[in-house]
């Protein structure tokens, strides 16, 4: 879906996670600590490098993820973490992991399982922080990106 929005001309932002272990940064099988900070730190840049985009962008993961994953890994409140001047546009677009296509990779080597606890936790982080989030349906990219596109 991702790939499908950006050659229909929309700004996307790879997913920090991905860029920091493709630059040679720690990847979290090594330092899950210190990838976390990095994936926050590099959410942090993009929202400023985006900030004033004038159309729309699409962030693939980001800070509310990482700061999610911080919060769970260190047993503090989500809130707590949040900057006070945080928001993006809602609805956000949540994308949990769909088993039937689900490939690892050098950069991605969690497992499903692992997958779907992490998607469970977000979704549930939404939830209490009053986020409005939409699931995209499983189906092809294409379809996908039209869904997203649909609330425009």
């Amino acid at each position: 879906m991702i790939g499908v929005l950006s050659k229909r001309g929309f700004d996307v932002v790879e997913e920090p996670g991905l860029r920091i272990i493709r630059s040679g940064g720690s990847p979290p099988w090594d330092d899950l600590n210190s990838f976390i900070d990095a994936v926050i730190k590099q959410s942090k840049a993009d929202l400023e490098e985006y900030s004033d985009a004038k159309r729309p962008t699409f962030f693939d993961r980001g800070l509310f993820d990482a700061l999610s994953g911080f919060a769970a890994r260190n047993k503090v409140p989500l809130e707590s973490l949040l900057p006070d001047d945080f928001s993006f546009t809602q609805p956000v677009f949540y994308v949990p992991p769909w088993p039937e296509i689900f490939v690892n990779t050098a950069e991605r080597r969690l497992s499903m399982a692992v997958a779907i606890e992490e998607a469970d936790r977000i979704e549930r982080d939404l939830i209490a922080m009053n986020i409005d989030y939409v699931e995209v349906p499983k189906t092809s990219p294409e379809a996908r990106a039209d869904f997203v596109l649909s609330y425009l």
